[in-house]
């Protein structure tokens, strides 16, 4: 979703920023999910 399709929304600033905010959010989730996950993957590989 570009910044244009948010803007199409009609969205005031505020709901614009709350969904910004939203989004970080997943993103950081997803790569503390990714690293967590990682490491888990590492600790596996080495007990072989």
């Amino acid at each position: 979703m570009s910044t244009h399709d948010i803007c199409s929304l009609s969205l005031t600033h505020g709901e614009r920023d709350a969904v910004y905010k939203a989004v970080i959010n997943l993103v950081e989730a997803w790569l503390e999910k990714a690293e967590s996950l990682r490491g888990h993957r590492s600790a596996e590989e080495s007990e072989e």
